[in-house]
């Protein structure tokens, strides 16, 4: 190499004098070794050390402020192609990103203008699976806002039967989960007039117009439901429940005889335990909500049955003969429904609808109150009383748990809050019998 050349282009302004031709032939021509693997590395070192020293060198000399002034003229020469090597670059890109957002606003524009009518479709369907997952959670509130959302929106569109249809059998099932039997059956009627013949949508409209005393109209949901399919177990869930409604028991024992299947099946289970509880036939209904556990192990109304089955046998033989405290004999099935209650009330209070926390809270607090737990029975019933402190059923229960602890006085204090004469008149029976 020409160490001459090397030192003109230090002087010009090149600082990577140290390139790999001259490290290369550094090694080569000055056999230069580190003696271990890193000599390439080690070498090109030396170099950039050396040229370090070599421009300092030169700095010292006369010409330090021409080697200065030509070093200034070069890097700003090749900053100045840097730059325009940048901006050129730049207007590429801007063409590249231009080209791409008017091909995006084109495709944008397409699917605004014409709409894929299938994926649209799709997208709706969507929405209600997720109302149906809502459903499920005990969420009928938000499940039937988002329908709404969704009817209103489709009021522009042109929506297929099958949307219409699945639409307004989800909304009836949003009302009957918040026990507005009417809304109810409003909707399960549009739904059946899109689709006439459904068995499921059939059967909820024969529930909800029982619920709502239109028998005649439920009978006859209710067998157009069994036409359409007799052997499945929510249609005769329903069934069954519409005839003993109907006061046509006779049918449902007949019914019982030739399909032996129907007491085993936990869908309708759950409808024969609430007519055996309805009759009185605790054990029955007992063993019929438990049959119906297995299909909903968290069915938080179905547990709730389960210890109102125990509950109601010693509510009567206390209210028959009340004695001062529960029976020994009894206390481990009071126990026993106690839990079934807390655990109620726990999925309960996750739930939208604060019927059945109602419910469970209530007849929790009577159960505690049987088993001598009077601050936490007490506590149950502030809690309903802290939304209604004139709620006539959560004062006349807190009447009784404070007689049953032997406070009379404040049972009575409790009892004369009662506005309902009828409830207040029954709570006063109750202190007769107790003494």
């Amino acid at each position: 190499d020409d160490f001459a050349s090397h030192v003109a282009s230090l002087q010009a302004g090149y600082d990577q004098q140290a390139n790999e031709l001259l490290v290369n032939s550094f090694i080569d021509v000055g056999k230069f070794s580190d003696g271990l693997i890193n000599t390439h590395t080690s070498a090109r070192r030396v170099l950039e050390t050396f040229f370090k020293h070599l421009e300092a060198e030169l700095y010292k000399t006369d010409e330090w402020q021409i080697i200065e002034a030509q070093r200034a003229k070069n890097r700003q020469r090749d900053n100045q192609a840097a730059l325009g090597d940048l901006g050129l670059q730049m207007q590429e890109l801007k063409a590249t990103v231009e080209a791409s957002q008017k091909a995006l606003s084109q495709n944008i524009l397409q699917l605004t203008q014409e709409p894929n009518a299938a994926v649209q479709e799709k997208i709706h369907f969507a929405a209600i699976d997720l109302a149906v997952e809502l459903l499920k959670d005990g969420k009928p509130k938000s499940a039937g806002k988002r329908l709404e959302e969704l009817r209103a929106k489709l009021s522009s569109e042109n929506p297929s039967v099958d949307l219409q249809f699945r639409l307004a059998a989800n909304l009836g099932s949003c009302a009957l989960q918040l026990d507005d039997f009417n809304t109810a059956a409003r909707e399960y009627d549009v739904a059946l007039s899109l689709k006439p013949d459904h068995g499921l949508v059939l059967s909820y409209a024969a529930l909800a117009a029982t619920l709502t005393g239109e028998t005649d109209r439920a009978l006859e949901y209710a067998e157009r439901a069994r036409t359409a399919d007799d052997h499945d177990p929510q249609i005769i869930s329903s069934y069954l429940r519409v005839l003993h409604s109907a006061n046509r028991d006779d049918e449902i024992e007949q019914l019982l005889a030739r399909e032996e299947w129907i007491e085993r099946n936990p869908k309708c289970a759950l409808a024969l335990g609430l007519i055996r509880l309805n009759e009185k036939r605790y054990d029955q209904a007992e063993a019929f909500f438990r049959t119906a556990l297995k299909d909903e192990v968290e069915n938080p109304h179905v547990i709730r049955l389960i210890a109102q089955t125990i509950i109601l046998p010693i509510d009567r033989l206390m209210q028959t003969n009340p004695p001062l405290e529960v029976p020994e004999e009894q206390l481990n099935r009071v126990s026993e429904a106690e839990g079934y209650l807390t655990q109620a009330v726990n999925i309960f209070e996750k739930y939208e609808n604060q019927s059945g926390l109602y419910e469970a809270l209530l007849q929790r607090a009577y159960v505690r109150g049987l088993l001598g737990q009077t601050f936490a029975a007490l506590a149950d019933c502030d809690r309903l009383l802290t939304g209604d402190r004139n709620d006539g059923r959560a004062l006349f229960q807190k009447g009784h748990i404070l007689l049953f602890a032997g406070k009379t006085d404040e049972a009575l204090q409790c009892f004369s809050n009662i506005e309902d004469e009828q409830d207040r008149s029954a709570s006063m029976l109750s202190i007769a019998l107790a003494y």
